[in-house]
């Protein structure tokens, strides 16, 4: 059955009340490669109804205040798992037996392109930019209870996720996509993390509680020093190793290196093309191996996240006691190390990465 009031999961998905980031849209054309722009929240339905039948237009399910790059997430109102399309008729009945098994909540939305569904489950309280790690851990947990049922369902986890936009058309198989159940049930947070965090050990909840961490300290310290940070160019490869070695925990290979490309050219001021020869071996070194544990980069192998990980990182950037204290620096800072410091960042961050969006008119055209 499909529902024909797609502007009221808009609305939940993309709430207007205490959010912060535009929403992503994207389209490839086969012609003219990918083309992006970024709408506030309050357009996304009436876009939608201009798309009605244009192929293979995605929306962000997070808000950025810049490229969708998990380094410019801002906050998201829902967390997501796909799943693949199933001939069998009971397919969905199994899906919801085995998430009441594990007392998860059913979704409060689903859309279906023809080949995936996307399950949503809305939150009341947004997670932000310094919960980013939630996103990352609640979908990796519901995938994880998903693939018990079918093992190809392995999850988006990073917040950097599009899906396409209900009316438009998949091209892989003509289908249009649909909004198939709405229920516009919100979940309280605590009710979902209760299931769902709880899965994973101490030990792996909080390393990732570290790094997650150390990469919002990094975003403060290089956007409180932006505009000095061009004077000091022997330091743009350790800023890059720096933020890569902890978000290698968050991000899979891909990903990680659009993230490092985006801050590349944040640290250069230029677009990648004019940057590329300099920083793509290392950029797709920290893509591919940092997860690992080490770099092997001008002859030297760099051993990530060690003992004196953390040391090498505050006397390279020479963080100074003020910073600590202003931006709040407690990893960074080597303050209350073992049990930092979530609460809100409540400084503004510098958007990272060049901005190449276009008009949303350039999406909605039959072909480019």
């Amino acid at each position: 059955m499909s529902i024909d009031r797609p502007d009221v999961f808009f609305r939940s998905i993309h709430p207007k009340e205490n959010t912060v980031g535009n929403v992503i849209l994207e389209r490839y054309f086969p012609n003219a490669g990918l083309r992006q722009s970024h709408i506030s929240l309050n357009k996304l339905a009436s876009i939608a109804s201009q798309a009605y039948l244009v192929p293979d237009i995605f929306f962000s399910v997070a808000r950025f205040n810049g490229q969708r790059l998990l380094l410019n997430f801002e906050q998201t109102s829902a967390v997501y798992v796909q799943i693949p399309v199933n001939a069998d008729p009971e397919y969905i009945i199994k899906v919801y037996n085995l998430l009441d098994k594990y007392f998860i909540p059913l979704p409060t939305s689903i859309i279906d392109d023809g080949s995936l569904l996307t399950l949503f489950w809305v939150l009341k309280n947004p997670l932000y930019r310094h919960e980013f790690y939630k996103v990352y851990l609640l979908h990796k947990a519901i995938s994880r209870i998903l693939a018990i049922y079918n093992n190809s369902i392995t999850g988006h986890l990073s917040v950097d996720f599009i899906t396409r936009l209900i009316g438009t058309i998949n091209s892989q198989n003509n289908k249009t996509v649909s909004l198939l159940r709405h229920t516009g049930r919100v979940l309280s947070n605590e009710q979902l993390e209760n299931v769902l965090l709880k899965q994973f050990g101490a030990d792996e909840y909080q390393k990732l509680q570290k790094h997650a961490t150390i990469i919002q300290e990094l975003l403060a310290l290089f956007s409180d020093r932006f505009w000095t940070n061009s004077g000091r160019p022997e330091l743009f490869e350790e800023w890059l190793i720096y933020f890569g070695a902890s978000m290698s925990y968050f991000c899979e290979p891909k990903q990680l290196k659009k993230e490092m490309i985006a801050l590349a050219e944040s640290l250069e001021a230029y677009p990648w093309i004019k940057i590329k020869h300099q920083y793509d071996d290392l950029t797709t070194t920290i893509a591919e191996n940092s997860r690992g544990g080490y770099l092997n980069h001008k002859g030297v192998r760099l051993v990530l996240n060690g003992d004196n990980w953390l040391d090498i990182i505050s006397n390279r950037l020479n963080i100074t006691q003020s910073e600590v204290d202003t931006l709040g620096l407690y990893i960074l800072g080597r303050i209350n190390y073992r049990n930092p410091s979530f609460q809100p960042a409540l400084q503004k961050v510098h958007t990272i990465g060049s901005n190449q969006f276009v008009a949303t008119e350039v999406l909605l055209m039959k072909q480019a």
